[in-house]
């Protein structure tokens, strides 16, 4: 009787050990699937609504329209839809590690796909720059790194004598663009 309860605990015991090896390893390949999955992954997956809190303490809630390689856009503003630089983003809260692959071409897109097409469709803008400051007018070009915004007062069209002026603003200066509507 004693051996056997002997070689119970014996048993019990390998089995709770080969238990704890494959709950480590387990816990490990998670690990290791996770390293590899990056935001532009995660954001993509997302359904639902987000919260982003940008640099200069801006708050962003609505859910993600579209995702590019270093931008997404997010949609629920009452004023417009957000154009964030990924590289903005200071924390997410709602964001799951679900992962989905990039389409073919909008996955490899950057920041300067949807500042052309802005520039394109003429809407206006309001522009939180990396100094606080929120700037209001049109793009106007875009180059590799940096546009052009076109300065004048929402709900004044973009003509020359309207402007205000007309910056150039390096993408990695760009916190939030919002799209106010059309000119």
């Amino acid at each position: 009787m004693r051996w056997d309860r002997l070689f119970d605990d014996l048993q019990a015991g390998a089995e709770q050990e080969a238990g704890a090896a494959r709950d480590v390893e387990v816990a490990e390949r998670i690990r290791a699937e996770r390293a590899r999955v990056d935001l532009p992954s995660r954001l993509r997956a997302h359904r639902g609504s987000l919260r982003l809190l940008l640099r200069h303490a801006r708050l962003l809630i609505g859910e993600v329209s579209e995702v590019g390689a270093d931008w997404l856009q997010l949609e629920g503003d009452p004023r417009g839809a957000n154009l964030v630089p990924l590289a903005a983003v200071v924390e997410i809260d709602g964001l799951g590690w679900a992962q989905a692959q990039p389409g073919p071409v909008l996955g490899r897109l950057t920041l300067g796909y949807p500042l052309r097409r802005l520039a394109r469709d003429r809407e206006v803008v309001e522009v939180l720059d990396a100094l606080g400051r929120t700037l209001t007018g049109t793009v106007d070009a875009v180059g590799a790194d940096a546009f052009e915004l076109a300065l004048h007062p929402r709900h004044v069209p973009r003509r020359r004598g309207n402007l205000a002026g007309r910056p150039t603003i390096p993408f990695a200066a760009l916190v939030c663009l919002t799209a106010v509507g059309p000119e």
